[in-house]
């Protein structure tokens, strides 16, 4: 065996032996379903087709069977979320009675399936929609159903996101999980064959809220002209036929009547929709607001020659939403907002929560004191906003626009899609009182004039459906442009440091004197069961104090609001790396722990919320201490070499005449002077070793960094990677080893890559030569040693960190022209040429890198919304 294949034999022994030290593997999430399947049917769905005594509903939740592949079918219960990503398709049967097919028009309605999804009925296609969190009906063709229990029901869904052409965008840390399935209530609605198919309510008060108008727009639908094949006399009787309609309003309490509207006559046409315009009044109503959420019945009727024919109700709240200047009023009063964000999770059912879970959650944030829940990130259940109705919750409500480059902002296709999200968004829930108003996005660039623009088509869109205030939130204080376009200046801020945070309130405050302006985002990561005081930033307490003062300094501004994040900890889509956590998904900014156990938090801000006086946290005794790991490896690393220098006369020469005399140097490898293998290999391992004690140096300093969480989460491969990476870099040892391996891995390739490109020149290059000059190139890494010894402590101090990097740079360009000399000597070609060819090489590696990373994930989009950002947040 040659001693090349003995060397590549040692340092592949290395590379297993440092690989096989245990680490604590990433917590992949497994293919599993987390199941509701709990019937729904009675449960008060919200404004989204109510139950009524003239309709009936196929409920569809329970026992259904999914398939990955279309060949292994398994059981799994709906409603349900799955944990993993692809497309799945479901499949179960249900009866229609033979007198059901004349007497009903047929209607599919799903309250959420995500991302995207196919309905077949009995092989038919029935409709196909786009956006897992808004509601939606298709109206099922009468040909596609048949009698009896073998009617069979297929939605494909799928959650696959992408980073330019998916709403939301892939491309998010600290999101939401992006759970798939079919996630909320699902049934087949049937109606009368002629049926009211929606109403948009709208109340207006009087100056003095003396009395109340209440108007509705109602839409008559019918289906006659599909059944004129079968039934001809039936149609023929429905257009003979002369139709009443009215409106009336009821009080909840006693079910009196308190207001009617005049009763219209109208006669209909196949498949035409019919548009009533009805009025009412009340007289000394009962308004709705959060501290007595009053709420009225109201019923609408639909009568053929006299006999009832169908009934819609719901429940409204009367109630007034004026902005006056920089102030927000509810019915006259002003109102301060004191608001808790909330996620749609759960660690048993994920985003499939059950009617009782969610009545648990929101009966926890009235009694917090709260008065305003911002639903994050997407439209929630219906059920969430007849839970705020009756509780006197107000809601902002937003579509899910989240970290948007400006480029991606200003394409058609992206504006469609965010029109269509925020119109089903809309009309699914402008009849609630609780809707306080409508979210544009969160989060996205806002520095750009694509923003405007995308603001402006937007907001026209839901303008045209109703009238509530608009807003987005952000975090770019020092450039946003497009606060402006909208109602309500919402803006993010995280700054840990309070005066920093005042400082940044003011600012925004200062620029936006005529609008309101709403935190909507603030907030805490902590590590769970951190009951060390205080004075450990990542504590219980710490959290608990850090809303504490930044509440207090949102209220004494006088801003219209503030939004604590959150009420829960929730489960990500990406891995985060700035919390110490073995679950690298789980976001741990709640009042409540994932699994709803109160922190200290929750009882502080509810003292906050009701005006109590606050009880005193433990400071505890935290002190922050630099590693001493960074310390010992450094020593021993620089005790190895200095033994190797002094125990080894013809090492410490070479080392010395590879420093101070490197043509020479180089020279004598191509002319294959004797150089020990054994010592190119220990000085490899220093290397190897020194570089990973400096990268472990960084990102250990790094670890906290959200603006470096981005970028990884951008730039690594694949999220298993960076969850693997998140855990590795909080462990000082094990990262040094793990980086360790990697660069004597790079080694190993770099010598490779000498080896290859050794084939295009005339001399002749042997492996001795290629791993001779590959390892000793790198001779100058070892200066690096003292420098990883007090990297982290000294870069701590922030006048140091640049010029460490800075060095550090320094130093590896050095090698890299030591490197390009050495391939000129040993490969007898002019320098200037490998220069040039080297410059060539690189540029087109990363050409190819960044093409690549451009085409799937819009790199060049996002890295200029992450300059725009980090400008707008420092």
């Amino acid at each position: 065996m040659t001693k090349s294949y003995r060397v590549l034999i040692f340092c592949s022994s290395i590379l297993a032996l440092l690989f096989s030290l245990p680490f604590p593997s990433p917590a992949n999430s497994q293919d599993r379903f987390l199941e509701n399947g709990e019937p729904s049917l009675g449960a008060p769905g919200g404004s989204f087709y109510p139950s009524s005594p003239t309709r009936y509903k196929i409920d569809l939740s329970g026992e259904w069977s999914y398939s990955t592949d279309g060949a292994k079918w398994h059981p799994v219960k709906v409603p349900s979320a799955y944990d993993f990503t692809e497309t799945v398709m479901f499949m179960r049967s249900f009866e229609v009675a033979p007198e059901m097919i004349d007497k009903w028009a047929f209607h599919l309605v799903a309250y959420g399936i995500n991302y995207e999804c196919q309905v077949f009925i009995n092989g038919m296609f029935v409709g196909r929609h786009i956006g897992g969190y808004t509601s939606f009906s298709f109206q099922i063709p009468e040909n596609a159903l048949q009698v009896g229990t073998n009617n069979v029901l297929k939605i494909v869904v799928s959650n696959r996101l992408n980073a330019k052409s998916t709403l939301p965008l892939r491309q998010q840390v600290g999101g939401w999980r992006n759970y798939g399935g079919i996630l909320r209530d699902l049934y087949i609605l049937c109606t009368p064959r002629v049926w009211i198919d929606d109403l948009e309510v709208r109340s207006s008060l009087s100056p003095e809220f003396r009395t109340a108008k209440i108007s509705v727009v109602s839409s008559i639908d019918n289906v006659l002209a599909e059944k004129e094949q079968r039934d001809t006399a039936g149609v023929a009787f429905f257009l003979a036929s002369r139709f009443r309609f009215w409106v009336g309003l009821y009080d909840r309490n006693t079910a009196l009547p308190v207001g009617k509207s005049a009763v219209q006559e109208f006669s209909v046409a196949k498949r035409k929709v019919v548009r009533l315009e009805s009025e009412l009044n009340v007289t000394n109503p009962k308004l709705w607001k959060p501290e007595s959420p009053e709420l009225y019945e109201l019923r609408a009727y639909l009568l053929m020659d006299g006999t009832s024919l169908d009934e819609m109700d719901f429940n409204v709240g009367i109630r007034e939403i004026t902005i006056k200047g920089s102030d927000l009023f509810l019915n006259g009063n002003k109102l301060f907002l004191q608001g808790i964000l909330w996620k749609e999770d759960h660690p048993s059912y994920g985003s499939a929560l059950t009617y009782k879970k969610f009545e648990e959650d929101f009966i926890s944030i009235k009694n917090l004191g709260a008065n305003l829940v911002r639903i994050a990130d997407h439209p929630p259940h219906p059920y969430i906003l007849s839970l705020c109705d009756r509780y006197g919750l107000l809601v902002m409500e937003e579509i899910p626009a989240i970290g948007v480059p400006a480029s991606i902002l200003g394409k058609d296709y992206f504006q469609e899609m965010a029109k269509s999200y925020a119109k089903e968004m809309v009309l699914r829930d402008r009849n609630h009182a609780s809707v306080l108003a409508w979210g544009l996005g969160d989060n996205f660039d806002s520095s750009e004039e694509e923003a405007r623009e995308y603001i402006q088509e937007v907001r026209t869109a839901i303008e045209t459906l109703d009238a509530r205030p608009v807003y987005y939130a952000t975090s770019m204080i020092n450039n946003d442009i497009a606060s402006s376009e909208v109602d309500i200046a919402a803006i993010n801020i995280l700054t840990q440091d309070v005066k920093q945070f005042k400082f940044k309130l003011e600012d925004w405050i200062q620029r936006h004197p005529n609008q309101p302006t709403i935190l909507a985002k603030f907030g805490k990561a902590v590590e769970p069961g951190n009951y060390h005081g205080y004075s450990d930033p990542m504590s219980l307490e710490a959290q608990a104090r850090y809303l504490i003062q930044h509440f207090t300094v949102a209220k004494e501004l006088r801003i219209a609001g503030a939004v604590i994040a959150s009420f829960a900890d929730w489960r990500g889509d990406r891995p985060i790396m700035t919390v110490d956590l073995n679950d690298r998904f789980l976001s741990t900014m709640g009042l409540l722990s994932y699994s709803r156990e109160k922190r200290p938090a929750y009882e502080k801000v509810r003292g906050l919320y009701h005006n109590e006086k606050i009880a005193a946290l433990t400071m505890g005794t935290y002190s922050e201490n630099a590693p001493i790991t960074f310390v010992l490896v450094g020593f021993i690393l620089l005790l190895g070499f200095a033994y190797l220098l002094k125990s080894h006369r013809r090492f410490r020469e070479n080392v010395l005449r590879s420093f101070l005399r490197a043509y020479n140097f180089f020279a004598d490898i191509r002319d294959q002077r004797i150089l020990s293998y054994f010592q190119t290999t220990l000085l490899a391992v220093t290397v190897a070793i020194t570089l990973g004690l400096v990268i472990s140096s960084i990102f250990y300093y790094a670890r906290g960094s959200e603006n470096v969480d981005y970028v990884l989460t951008h730039f690594l491969p694949s999220d298993s990677i960076k969850e693997f990476f998140s855990l590795l870099i909080w462990h000082p040892f094990k990262a040094i080893v793990y980086f360790s391996a990697m660069m004597m891995a790079a080694l190993v390739l770099l010598t490779s890559l000498v080896k290859v490109f050794s084939f295009f020149v005339p001399a002749k290059v042997f492996f001795y030569h290629a791993y001779s000059i590959a390892i000793w190139s790198c001779l100058p890494v070892i200066l690096l040693i003292p420098v990883g010894m007090v990297m982290y402590r000294v870069m701590q101090t922030e006048p140091y960190t640049v010029p460490l990097l800075v060095l550090s740079l320094i130093i590896l360009l050095w090698v890299v022209a030591r490197l390009l000399k050495s391939v000129s000597i040993v490969y007898d070609i002019p320098a200037f040429r490998v220069y040039t060819g080297g410059i060539v090489v690189f540029l087109v590696f990363i050409g190819i890198v960044l093409a690549y990373y451009n085409y799937t994930q819009s790199t060049l989009a996002y890295y200029r919304y992450f300059l725009n950002y980090v400008q707008g947040t420092s």
